[in-house]
């Protein structure tokens, strides 16, 4: 039986720099990447995006930043060479940009991107070839067709052709090695305001087995979010002694993404009751403070309505009534049962 390895990634031609002019940089770079024994040529296809003159940063980019206002559609091109003496089959397929659990954009599909979010996708507006074979020593341009929807559209579009080639090295052995490129497309509309941005939602908390937070976070807004920074302060509602800030920073959002922010509780151990979350944004492009209100058991956590929160408030307030009244009772009732005793024993 045929061995497979996949090789995941090598040879990635990704590089995830800060945006320029509000779009995050996918740079590819042509890579040798070796076999699994000694070769004495490159070992895999090579990239290069060739930019128009109007890419959004200039042309010595490695990646497409395309202005679409005032474009119907855009034809762009990839430029490709086969360095080794064998023929390398490659396959093109495109992907939305989405944010991983650590906060991260990621170009690789591993998540999905929701429908529901992406209400018209920029991978819905491109047509290329889905796979060519390129020949020992061949160059060959790959045409994408970038078509604009009709009205046009507000704010960025971020997606990624993966370029996966294989056949390289088959001939030597029974390993099949395939390599990953991503080649980035930055597509940009109508400018999306700050006085139209809906800003980061927190739509869910949980806690995991492992003592870490999962924040659901989504970003409505068509606009990357780079240089962010998040902080989540828990108080507690009965005393405030018990309380937890975390912080997560250095993080880089996509367009209309949803994701499960990982806040790891390190050394800290959960006390549960209601607490008073404070989650405060800072990005590039807005700074913003959401509060709610947050149930915590020993092994879950779930978001609560100001309604729900001021019904368990009353409950405990209830609690705190009773337990006083029963020790004022029973503190009374013992000082009543103490002077009596007294008094009975000065009468005798």
């Amino acid at each position: 039986m045929k061995r497979s390895s996949l090789i995941k990634f090598i040879g990635i031609g990704l590089i995830l720099g800060y945006l320029f002019n509000s779009a995050t940089p996918i740079q590819a770079k042509n890579q040798r990447v070796k076999a699994n024994e000694p070769v004495t040529q490159p070992a895999t296809v090579q990239v290069l995006p060739r930019l128009p003159k109007d890419n959004i940063g200039g042309q010595q980019l490695g990646y497409f930043n395309l202005p679409m206002v005032g474009h119907p559609s855009r034809l762009e091109k990839l430029r490709l060479y086969n360095p080794t003496n064998q023929v390398i089959t490659v396959k093109l397929k495109v992907v939305d940009a989405t944010t991983d659990d650590q906060g991260q954009v990621d170009y690789t599909n591993s998540a999905k991107a929701s429908s529901q979010r992406l209400k018209q996708p920029g991978s819905q507006m491109m047509t290329f070839a889905k796979k060519v074979s390129l020949a020992p020593q061949a160059t060959q341009d790959i045409s994408v067709r970038i078509k604009n929807v009709k009205a046009g559209f507000t704010g960025q579009k971020a997606v990624a052709l993966n370029l996966i080639a294989s056949g390289i090295n088959q001939s030597r052995n029974s390993i099949q090695n395939q390599y990953v490129y991503a080649i980035g497309m930055i597509l940009q509309g109508r400018p999306l305001t700050n006085g139209h941005l809906k800003k980061l939602q927190l739509t869910a908390v949980k806690l995991s087995q492992q003592k870490m937070f999962k924040m659901h976070l989504i970003n409505p807004d068509a606009t990357y979010l780079k240089k962010t920074q998040i902080k989540f302060r828990f108080v507690n509602q009965w005393t405030s002694f018990f309380n937890y800030q975390l912080t997560k920073t250095d993080l880089k959002i996509a367009p209309n993404s949803t994701f499960d922010l990982q806040v790891p509780l390190t050394g800290k151990r959960v006390v549960p009751g209601i607490y008073r979350l404070t989650m405060a944004v800072k990005t590039d492009r807005y700074r913003q403070t959401v509060n709610r209100y947050v149930a915590i058991t020993k092994t879950h956590a779930r978001l609560i309505t100001d309604h729900q929160y001021r019904l368990l408030k009353f409950r405990q307030n209830l609690v705190k009534g009773a337990l006083v009244l029963f020790l004022a009772v029973l503190i009374s009732g013992g000082f009543y049962h103490y002077y009596r005793r007294r008094k009975r024993d000065l009468n005798e």
